[in-house]
């Protein structure tokens, strides 16, 4: 039953953010445990569909060449290094990282939102009401990672997707790359659609999402740009 109510707040961030507030009673740890579910599976999925493309493959070949060429914990010339080419091993990087890349931005986007909005609004919001909400808007993350995975197999290239980053070679300007892709309307959507439900939550009207939810979208983005900024200094990448 708590199952199907967190699906149900997560179709509900698609198509009536503002009916999130109803399923508000079930318990946040099942929210999180649904959302990362529900995320790490699409992750997976699309990190395989993208695999099967021998384009892409290559472009993401090149970029982690890139990436561990200045990467001064790498292996050393004679040292063992891990070999992750049997499938078993590869899936597990896979799912490893999936469910780092899913686990860490629910906890930490939660806090950010529930500072931010204590503060501007001064609403009576909680941690766990926060990452519930936060976890419901999570389908909207899920929805844009398959339309970006569909433009990157249609167009051969990583470049491909609804952000900035399609300006940009990501083999040669990795740091840039990632920065740039966290510019994408259904991301900034995303924290309108959190915010809004967090203000219905604190009994507040849903047009404080419209104020709130652009801020800390650029507060995040903002945090995003300093460490890539950082990759400038010392990679110049």
């Amino acid at each position: 039953m708590q199952f199907i109510e967190v699906l149900r707040s997560m179709w509900f961030a698609l198509v009536a953010p503002r009916r999130i507030v109803e399923t508000l009673s079930t318990p946040v740890t099942a929210f999180f445990a649904v959302a990362v579910v529900v995320s790490t599976m699409v992750s997976l999925g699309a990190s395989y569909l993208e695999d099967a493309q021998p384009a892409l493959r290559a472009e993401n070949a090149a970029f982690e060449r890139m990436s561990t060429a200045h990467d001064t914990t790498a292996a050393t010339p004679g040292s063992p290094a891990v070999d992750l080419t049997p499938p078993a091993r590869t899936f597990t990087a896979i799912l490893g990282g999936a469910l780092i890349k899913n686990i860490m931005p629910l906890l930490v986007v939660a806090g950010v939102f529930l500072s931010l909005v204590r503060f501007m609004t001064n609403a009576p919001l909680r941690y766990g009401a926060s990452l519930s909400i936060v976890s419901a808007a999570t389908s909207i993350m899920c929805v844009e990672l398959l339309v970006n995975t569909a433009l990157h197999i249609a167009m051969g290239t990583n470049r491909a997707g609804l952000h900035a980053g399609v300006f940009v070679d990501p083999t040669a300007h990795g740091f840039l790359f990632l920065f740039l892709q966290n510019l994408a309307p259904l991301s900034l959507w995303r924290y309108v659609v959190i915010a809004s439900a967090m203000a219905q939550a604190s009994d507040l009207h849903p047009r404080y999402g419209i104020v709130v939810g652009p801020i800390v979208w650029g507060v995040v983005v903002l945090a995003m740009g300093l460490l890539s900024f950082n990759g400038f200094l010392f990679y110049g990448l």
